[in-house]
């Protein structure tokens, strides 16, 4: 459950954060962008751990680690103009996998 919530945080966030001004590095993420998608990210997820009944200070560290851990890996993997560009179905199944891989549970190739 937990899963599902923050994979459609990440998605739905990312569609309704600020968008900034590429006129500088834009292949860089601006800083407005990532500020604004990490704050709207945690607080949707500090909500979901805290109905959970974690501690506030647990749920707060959780839900920084866990939207930093996805932030990451979509900057680690695309440029700005690769992650702004993404229909939502897409940036749907990113944020699945990655999310899977901050939760240690991603998929190893067969061998």
């Amino acid at each position: 459950m937990l899963m599902k919530i923050f994979i459609t945080s990440i998605a739905i966030l990312w569609s309704t954060t600020v968008v900034a001004s590429e006129a500088c590095q834009p292949e860089r993420y601006p800083a407005t962008h990532i500020g604004q998608w990490m704050f709207d990210c945690t607080g949707r997820l500090y909500e979901s751990f805290e109905q959970q009944q974690y501690p506030q200070p647990i749920a707060a560290q959780m839900a920084a680690y866990y939207c930093g851990c996805v932030i990451d890996k979509f900057r680690k993997n695309f440029s700005w103009q690769e992650a702004s560009a993404m229909v939502p179905a897409d940036r749907l199944l990113f944020s699945e996998q990655f999310t899977k891989e901050c939760l240690g549970r991603a998929t190893q190739p067969q061998t």
